[in-house]
């Protein structure tokens, strides 16, 4: 099941939001990769 919330309690302009993540359209492949022992995986962001 998949959770939707409010664009502006995602992005907010001030402070720290509660929700900051959004699944990006490759989520599932870089899930595969982060399981997978031994595989390098660089996760950039703020």
């Amino acid at each position: 099941m998949q959770n939707k919330y409010p664009v502006e309690e995602v992005f907010v302009t001030e402070g720290v939001p509660e929700y900051t993540f959004v699944k990006p359209s490759n989520y599932n492949e870089v899930l595969v990769d982060i399981r997978r022992a031994g595989k390098p995986v660089i996760i950039e962001g703020q």
